[in-house]
C-alpha cells in the first residue's frame, strides 16, 4: 500500500517509513483528504498511537496512576 501511496520505500530509512511520521511531519504525499476527513484521518491515527502506546507501557508493582507517579 506504501508504494502506491508514497513511492517506492526502499531508499527510506527509519521513521522515514512511517506513512504516519510522513503525514504529521507535513512531508509531500500523493493522499488527498477533505477538511472534514482530514480532521477524521488525524483524530483516528492520534487515538491509534495513544491507545498502543498504553499497551506498551509495562505494569510497575504499585504504580496505580502512571501519567503522574510513573511518568515523570
Amino acid at each position: 500500500m506504501w508504494a502506491a501511496l508514497a513511492g517506492d520505500p526502499s531508499s527510506l530509512r527509519g521513521r522515514e517509513r512511517s506513512i504516519v511520521w510522513w503525514h504529521f511531519a507535513g512531508l509531500p504525499s500523493r493522499v488527498t483528504h477533505e477538511p472534514d476527513q482530514l480532521a477524521h484521518f488525524e483524530a483516528a491515527v492520534v487515538s491509534d498511537l495513544r491507545s498502543s502506546t498504553v499497551r506498551s507501557i509495562p505494569v510497575t508493582r504499585g504504580c496505580v496512576d502512571w501519567s503522574r507517579t510513573c511518568g515523570r
